[in-house]
């Protein structure tokens, strides 16, 4: 007897992994239609060829007379080549796009706007231009290293909150090395670890914000992207920290990642400093923003107060639109993706 075409759904489980091992498939069917979720990482072409030939393998060659599947892969990133190299490597035959991140960091940030953690943007005093979170720095998160090593060679370092480990937990390479790869020493004067809390490091603590007290302190927020190379965009939880925290962030990240952000309703910092670096290439953004620091940094107590007054009404947009109609903007989106199916 022929089966019925059917619908199967394919994700990743623990969280994170790429490894197809740790694929789920709900229900068992035979052939049909696969739809696989990609959609927690990015899509290097490396590690999506070594799955994707286990993948293909099993599930999509013809073992008998009639068998037919067809398969749609859902990312949460967008304008990648990777992607596309993909779907032309493989045939696949749809490729679909959400802002997964933007779930999951409703679902992980939710209850903090009933909270009293922080205090009202406008009764904060600043000692401190920044902060900035970072944990894994080698591999395809090197431009952490990039920042670094801007950020010393400008004496930003002691202006600001930094986090960054002497040696990275996803390598095991020291970050001195690594520097060295690059060509790029650092100051005798940084001692590494740097953290951001006294008492212990939480910037690998993606799914909660437990450094209020350290942000409260903090005018802006430098957010450290899992992307950074501009043939895509792949904005995660870390882009929306600075929303729940009511602070005005600078973005290192995709070219043209502040555009996307504002394309799901959220207003950014262009009344305060220059945007103009979410145009440039990879190779300049970040010393656009190190630019901007040091601008900061020159600052009167009255400029850094008319500042603080021009930035309020967008972070109370920005926070107010991701605890209100974000989700909605967001259901749309996903609604639309699957009316395609």
């Amino acid at each position: 007897m022929r089966q019925k075409s059917a619908v199967a759904l394919h994700w990743f489980d623990p969280f994170g992994s790429k490894d197809f091992h740790d694929l789920v498939a709900y229900p068992a069917i035979v052939q049909g239609h696969r739809i696989l979720f990609w959609d927690q990482e990015p899509v290097y072409k490396d590690s999506a060829k070594v799955f994707f030939d286990q993948f293909c393998k099993i599930y999509r060659t013809r073992r008998r007379p009639n068998y037919h599947t067809t398969l749609t892969l859902v990312t949460s990133e967008c304008d990648s080549k990777d992607v596309q190299w993909l779907q032309d490597t493989y045939k696949i035959e749809n490729i679909a796009h959400y802002f997964f991140h933007g779930w999951a960091a409703l679902d992980w940030y939710r209850g903090y706007n009933h909270s009293y953690l922080g205090q009202p943007w406008m009764q904060r005093s600043f000692d401190k231009l920044y902060i900035c979170p970072n944990n894994i720095v080698s591999g395809n998160r090197q431009h952490r290293l990039s920042l670094l090593h801007e950020f010393s060679q400008r004496g930003l370092l002691s202006d600001g909150m930094m986090s960054f480990p002497a040696t990275c937990p996803y390598s095991g390479q020291s970050v001195q090395e690594l520097m060295r790869d690059h060509g790029w020493n650092l100051p005798t004067s940084i001692s590494l670890p740097l953290i951001i809390d006294t008492q212990k490091n939480h910037a690998h603590d993606s799914h909660k914000i437990d450094f209020w007290d350290e942000a409260m302190r903090c005018f802006s927020h430098v957010v450290t992207e899992t992307v950074y190379v501009s043939d895509r965009i792949h904005l995660t939880e870390k882009t929306f920290k600075p929303i729940v925290l009511q602070q005005p962030f600078l973005l290192i990240s995709a070219k043209h990642s502040l555009a996307y952000l504002r394309r799901y309703g959220f207003k950014t910092f262009d009344c305060i400093w220059d945007e103009s670096y979410d145009n440039l290439d990879d190779d300049k953004r970040i010393s656009a923003i190190a630019d901007i620091c040091q601008q900061i940094q020159q600052w009167s107590p009255t400029q850094m107060r008319q500042a603080q007054e021009r930035a309020w009404p967008i972070i109370k947009h920005n926070f107010e639109w991701f605890y209100g109609d974000f989700q909605q903007v967001l259901w749309k989106e996903t609604q639309q993706m699957i009316e395609q199916w």
